[in-house]
C-alpha cells in the first residue's frame, strides 16, 4: 500500500477506522509513513484523533473527525412525542 501511495501524483486522504494506542515497532513505522503521505486523515471517534496527535505526532490540522455509528442520546418514548405534537386522534402505526 505505501509504494502504491508514493506513486501517486495526487492528494491523498487516509480513513483510518482504527488507530492503534500501542503498536509494534513495525505498526508504527508503517502509520508514521502513512501519515507523513497523507495530506488528510480521517478518523471515526475523538479517541482516534487523539492518539493521532499524541502517539504519532500528527498536526492537528491534518485531522478530521467523522463520527462513526449512531449518537448516543436519551430514549423518549415516541407514543407521548405523537401526543404532544399533531397526533391526537390520529391512529399510531
Amino acid at each position: 500500500m505505501l509504494t502504491l501511495l508514493r506513486d501517486l501524483n495526487m492528494p491523498i486522504v487516509t480513513t483510518l477506522h482504527t488507530v492503534l494506542k500501542d503498536p509494534n515497532e513495525a505498526q508504527r513505522r508503517v502509520m508514521e509513513q502513512l501519515t507523513q503521505l497523507s495530506d488528510r486523515l480521517v478518523v471515526m471517534a475523538e479517541r482516534g484523533h487523539e492518539f493521532l496527535r499524541e502517539i504519532y505526532n500528527v498536526p492537528e490540522d491534518k485531522i478530521d473527525v467523522i463520527p462513526h455509528g449512531i449518537p448516543d442520546i436519551p430514549f423518549i418514548d415516541p407514543i407521548s412525542t405523537r401526543t404532544n405534537l399533531v397526533w391526537r386522534g390520529r391512529r399510531y402505526c
